[in-house]
């Protein structure tokens, strides 16, 4: 349940510290006061839109603190507790908003995301106002809170898990049908092109060594020339390094006498005489290996010009052709298997479509089942709350094209509020007053079925005055035992049925102009309420109306 809220320069709030109590909440004051602002606030918390006019004037942030305590199975603590920011079964939500613009959400003092804000908030608020009660006017609302009511999660994911079953072999026979529905001249066409492959037989290492033989014998004068001068140059009888060297050491043999440590260095000098002899004769033995045969160059260039004609003919680079043999090679065993596949794969889908048709078969039985219990209630409820003719009925247009996760059919509401008229879609004939009061008994129908722990009304009795709206006022009594619930009313019939009672008023300080929010104690809750029957002036008649208004309310509370 809401335990606190906390604000600080708020709109027109410059300090508040208000404590929630357990049961029915009702916010009351003049209009214009700012009865919004703690259903604002708590928006905010939970990860609404901020505005930088949500800043009072004059200050630099703006602070919105809430906490609730939470059951130890709820689903807000499961959650919290998979992100790893639970704090035993306490949860604090804090917004702060800066005046120069930008936010903070944090959650148990850790800063989050503000989409970790709202989902928290999912599992701890709902809000029922004049945007929330059009949802009811749509068909997947209409169905989403029939299942709700229902309560068959397990007949909806056996629906959803065969038809996502369903799609896939769908998807898949439709890419093997277009492979197997290939011509038979394509077909014939990527044989054919696969032989001639297969036949050149490209790969990286031949495509490189072929270059690289043509290379080599296109400029094998060069080549024969210019390792012939450096085997010459590393180990020749005239000038040569290895000439050069074999003269150093000469000179130092005849030095060796004086001192000793030469040896080392004639030693070496010997080694790399040695091994440039060695290079150069290699150097000299490749000239003499290359041949200026003009026939093998051909052959040489003839095998390049294979290559080349080949990726030509298949638009592609060179040396993409082992990888296009592949790809062909895949492409005809797919296609070539496809048919028996696609056998297979029909066969399969069939029994998947007959397992889906079984299931969504159960769902709509239960739905309908579920229906008529729905319609009663809501239907009973709103006989209760004055509309004494009102009659629905839930109807079940067919769902066309592919097998959907929701199941065979959509959900229309059709409503009649008045007799004599013929129902029609929801969406189409009901008036806010009408949907206002729907909502509200709706709300108490599915209750049962619902984990949400804090519900917030705005303004739920909006158009309903006397009797009617003495009726609204107990229906959120008895809702609040079931949940925590915070409405702002402008009734005083369903003012008197809260646990607690808070009053909204304007006031003028220095020039400036604040909102200021007080917990009305049993004296003050009998004022207000008086305020609201008379106006300004409390007349004695007024007082004790109001008397009898609360002490009857706690006589149906007991």
């Amino acid at each position: 349940m809401l335990n606190s809220i906390k604000l600080s320069d708020f709109v027109l709030v410059p300090e508040l510290h208000l404590t929630v109590r357990k049961g029915l909440t009702t916010l009351t004051g003049e209009t214009g006061a700012g009865k919004s602002l703690l259903f604002d606030a708590l928006l905010l918390a939970a990860g609404e839109r901020a505005e930088p006019s949500l800043v009072r004037v004059g200050a630099e942030r703006a602070e919105v603190e809430v906490e609730f305590a939470l059951g130890a199975g709820s689903a807000a603590l499961l959650w919290l507790r998979e992100q790893e920011l639970d704090d035993e079964t306490r949860c604090v939500m804090r917004r702060v908003i800066r005046a120069e613009g930008g936010s903070r959400c944090f959650i148990n003092g850790r800063s989050v995301a503000v989409g970790q804000a709202r989902e928290l908030a999912e599992r701890l608020l709902e809000v029922h106002g004049q945007h929330a009660f059009q949802r009811l006017l749509e068909r997947p609302a209409q169905l989403s809170l029939l299942d709700g009511f229902c309560q068959h999660e397990d007949l909806l994911h056996a629906v959803r898990q065969a038809a996502e079953r369903l799609k896939a072999l769908r998807e898949r026979r439709e890419i093997l049908q277009a492979l197997a529905g290939q011509s038979g001249d394509l077909l014939i066409f990527k044989r054919q092109q696969l032989a001639e492959l297969e036949a050149l037989a490209p790969s990286a290492e031949k495509l490189s060594a072929a270059d690289a033989r043509q290379r080599r014998l296109n400029h094998a004068g060069a080549l024969m020339q210019g390792l012939a001068q450096q085997a010459d140059r590393l180990g020749g009888e005239q000038g040569s390094a290895s000439r050069q060297i074999r003269l150093a050491e000469q000179d130092l043999a005849r030095l060796v006498a004086f001192d000793p440590a030469l040896g080392e260095p004639i030693g070496r000098l010997e080694s790399l005489r040695l091994e440039l002899e060695d290079l150069s004769g290699w150097l000299q033995q490749r000239a003499e290996e290359l041949d200026l045969d003009p026939v093998e160059l051909q052959r040489a260039e003839a095998e390049l010009a294979r290559y080349h004609d080949m990726a030509r003919k298949l638009r592609v680079p060179v040396q993409s052709l082992p990888a296009r043999l592949e790809s062909l090679r895949c492409e005809l065993s797919v296609a070539e298997g496809a048919e028996a596949e696609l056998g297979e794969l029909q066969r399969s889908e069939q029994l998947e479509l007959t397992s889906y048709r079984a299931s969504a078969s159960k769902l709509t039985v239960s739905r309908n089942r579920g229906a008529a219990r729905l319609a009663h209630a809501v239907v009973n409820t709103l006989r209760e709350l004055g509309m004494a003719h009102a009659e629905l009925k839930l109807e079940f247009p067919p769902r066309e094209g592919e097998p959907s996760v929701l199941g065979a059919e959509a959900c229309e509401w059709m409503f009649s509020a008045n007799p004599g008229q013929t129902a029609r879609p929801l969406r189409k004939i009901a008036s806010g007053g009408e949907l206002s009061r729907l909502a509200l008994a709706v709300k108490l129908a599915t209750v049962a079925q619902q984990d949400v722990p804090v519900l917030l009304f705005d303004e739920v009795d909006a158009g309903i005055g006397g009797a009617t709206a003495a009726v609204v006022g107990r229906k959120l009594q008895l809702l609040a035992e079931h949940r925590q619930v915070l409405t702002i009313t402008h009734s005083p019939q369903v003012a008197c049925f809260g646990d607690q009672q808070l009053r909204v008023r304007k006031e003028v300080r220095k020039g400036a102009t604040w909102s200021r929010i007080d917990e009305l104690d049993a004296e003050q809750r009998r004022d207000e309420l008086a305020r609201m029957l008379g106006g300004e002036t409390a007349l004695a008649s007024s007082l004790s109306h109001a008397h009898e208004m609360l002490q009857a309310a706690l006589r149906k509370r007991a």
